[in-house]
């Protein structure tokens, strides 16, 4: 939630999608086992964002799906997202400024493919 710009996101949690406060600390800190759809609803909703936006496959010793498998090439973790906390308490408020227009106009791009799908990148 930190690359989706929100600063303080367990809080965001708690007031945005009326999580308790440790339901909102363990989704923020990678700790929630599960979620229920009606709680993907309320995150999906409140970040404007869809599902495949959220989740990602992690394979585990007990069941492994091979490389080419859907929830692998289409549920991709976010590279090193852990770090993001770190990286932006480094970064002066304009520089913070300056990734959040990269990563919009990423979106942007993204969103408008999406919407094209017949239209060829440049």
């Amino acid at each position: 939630m930190l690359a989706m710009g929100k600063k303080n996101p367990a809080t965001w949690l708690i007031k945005n999608c009326g999580f308790k406060r440790g339901k909102a600390y363990n989704i923020v800190n990678n700790k929630q086992d599960m979620i229920s759809l009606a709680d993907l609803s309320k995150l999906c909703d409140a970040l404007h964002c869809t599902p495949n936006d959220l989740l990602y496959w992690q394979n585990t010793p007990a069941h492994q799906l091979q490389p080419q498998h859907p929830c692998i090439t289409k549920l991709t973790p976010p590279e090193a997202i852990n770090d993001w906390h770190k990286l932006l308490n480094h970064l002066t408020p304009s520089d913070i400024e300056e990734v959040r227009q990269l990563a919009l106009a990423k979106m942007e791009k993204e969103n408008n493919l999406r919407r094209n799908p017949h239209t060829t990148e440049t």
